[in-house]
C-alpha cells in the first residue's frame, strides 16, 4: 500500500469537539518531541514527514462528530511548490473517494468532506511528485467559521524592512497586507520572545486571504516554533499574511518582514598581496538567507586572484591569508563554491581579531584530497564571500596575501 500511517498527537475543534486519533508510535520517522497536534483557530492541525518515492503518503485517523462541515487542507511545509497532493478519504466500511480540490496551487490543495461521511474515517494524502519532505494538514468546521475577519494591517516598508508587533487573543489569527513586485524576494517572520511554547504558523497570498492564491506556508522554521517564510515574488500585486499560533494560545508575538530587490552576484577580482580592496554591503549588493536566523544577509563576492597557483603555493610551502575588516559592521568570511543547490562552504571565519575575520587557506589540503589534476580545478572554482554576522551595511576593506605554513606535508 502506497500509505503509511503517520503519527500524531491529539488534537480537538475547539466548537465541534473533533479530534485526530493519537497513534504516536506508528512512524519511525517522527520523534516523539517534534511532534505536535494542536488547534488552530477552530481547527485541527497536525503534520507527518513524507519519505522521497514515486507513491509517497500518509494516513490520519478521524473522528467526524455530527453536524460537523469539514473543510480540509495540506500543505507543504518543505518549500517545494511543484509538490502535487491528492487527499482521498476511507469510511468505516472500506470505501475509498478521491476528493475534488475546491482550491490546488503551489504545493497546497483544499477539499470539502461530503456530508455522507460519518463518525470515524481515515484522510490518505497522496504525494503524487514524489518529493518527500513535511507537509500539514488543517481540519475546520465550516459550521463554527462565524468569528469576524480580523482588519488587515497594512506594511509599509521603510529601506524594505518593517517590523510589527501585538498580540493574538485565544483562537485568534492576525493578518498584515503589503504591496510587492515580480523579481523582488520575500522574508516573512513571525515568533513571541515572551513564550517559549508559542508555536507560530504562517500563510502567504496573492490576493487576500478569502478568495486569493495560497503561493507559501511555512510552521516550524530550521527546528523551531518560530516561523520563517522565503518567497520570490511572481506576481507584482497586494499581498496578505496570515499569522496564528497553532496552539490558539494568546500572548505577544513579533513579526518582521523584508523585501528585497534581486541583484545578480558578479565577482570582483582580488590582487595578491596588493592593497586592501574597498568595497560595502549596500541596499544594492546580493542577498542570502542566514540558515541560522529569520534574517537576510547582504554580501559582496570575490574571485581568487589571477595567476595564483595551488601547486606553486605548495612548492613555496605557502598559503594564503584573507582578511576582512570593517568599522561599520560585524564582518564574517567565508570560502566556498557555488552548486546547483547553494553556495558550499569550505572555511569560514567570525572575530579572529575583534570583529575582524580571517582565514588561511592552505591548497595542500586541497592537493592530499583531489590529487595533483583536480586541486587546480577546485582551486580556481573558489569564490570569498564578505558579509556580516548579524545582517549589518557599511563599509568594508578585504585584503589577500601570501603566508607561510611551516614544514611541507608529506606528499
Amino acid at each position: 500500500m502506497f500509505l503509511r500511517k503517520c503519527g500524531v498527537m491529539l488534537a480537538s475543534l475547539v466548537a465541534a469537539g473533533f479530534m485526530i486519533s493519537a497513534n504516536i508510535a506508528l512512524s519511525q520517522d517522527l520523534d516523539e518531541g517534534e511532534v505536535e497536534g494542536a488547534t488552530l483557530g477552530s481547527g485541527a492541525y497536525s503534520f507527518a514527514e513524507l519519505e522521497p518515492g514515486s507513491a509517497a503518503g500518509a494516513e490520519f485517523p478521524i473522528d467526524i462528530p455530527d453536524g460537523a462541515a469539514l473543510t480540509v487542507t495540506v500543505f507543504d511545509e518543505s518549500n517545494q511548490p511543484d509538490r502535487k497532493l491528492a487527499v482521498f478519504v476511507r469510511d468505516v466500511e472500506g470505501m475509498v473517494t478521491e476528493l475534488n480540490p475546491i482550491r490546488s496551487q503551489h504545493g497546497t490543495i483544499e477539499v470539502n468532506l461530503p456530508a455522507a461521511v460519518r463518525e470515524q474515517a481515515t484522510l490518505e494524502v497522496l504525494d503524487r511528485s514524489g518529493l518527500g519532505g513535511r507537509i500539514g494538514i488543517l481540519l475546520r468546521d465550516r459550521a463554527t467559521q462565524s468569528r469576524p475577519r480580523p482588519e488587515p494591517a497594512k506594511i509599509e516598508f521603510s529601506k524594505g524592512y518593517k517590523e510589527a508587533k501585538g498580540t493574538l487573543q485565544t483562537n485568534g489569527e492576525v493578518l498584515f497586507e503589503f504591496d510587492a513586485e515580480k523579481g523582488q524576494t520575500l522574508l516573512i517572520w513571525m515568533d513571541s520572545a515572551e513564550l517559549a511554547a508559542f508555536d507560530s504558523i504562517l500563510r502567504l497570498y496573492f490576493g487576500d486571504e478569502t478568495t486569493g492564491e495560497i503561493v507559501a506556508t511555512n510552521d516550524d522554521m530550521w527546528g523551531s516554533l518560530g516561523s520563517l517564510i522565503v518567497y520570490r515574488v511572481a506576481k507584482s500585486g497586494k499581498y496578505t499574511v496570515r499569522g496564528a499560533e497553532v496552539d490558539g494560545l494568546a500572548g505577544n508575538f513579533t513579526a518582521a518582514f523584508q523585501l528585497f530587490d534581486k541583484t545578480a552576484a558578479t565577482p570582483t577580482r582580488l590582487q595578491i598581496n596588493g592593497a586592501a580592496h574597498a568595497g560595502a554591503l549596500t541596499s544594492t549588493s546580493p542577498l542570502e538567507i542566514d540558515s541560522e536566523a529569520p534574517r537576510a544577509m547582504r554580501f559582496e563576492l570575490f574571485h581568487m586572484p589571477s595567476h595564483l597557483s595551488a601547486e606553486e603555493l605548495v612548492e613555496a610551502d605557502e598559503q594564503v591569508r584573507i582578511v576582512l575588516s570593517s568599522s561599520d559592521f560585524d564582518a564574517f568570511l567565508e570560502v566556498g563554491y557555488y552548486t546547483p543547490f547553494g553556495f558550499s562552504v569550505v572555511e569560514s571565519n567570525d572575530d579572529t581579531v575583534g570583529d575582524n575575520s580571517q582565514i588561511d587557506l592552505n591548497p595542500a589540503v586541497f592537493l592530499t584530497k583531489f590529487g595533483r589534476d583536480e586541486t587546480e580545478e577546485w582551486w580556481q572554482k573558489l569564490r570569498i564571500r564578505a558579509r556580516s554576522s548579524l545582517g549589518g551595511s557599511g563599509d568594508f576593506q578585504i585584503a589577500i596575501t601570501k603566508a607561510s605554513v611551516g614544514p611541507k606535508p608529506s606528499r
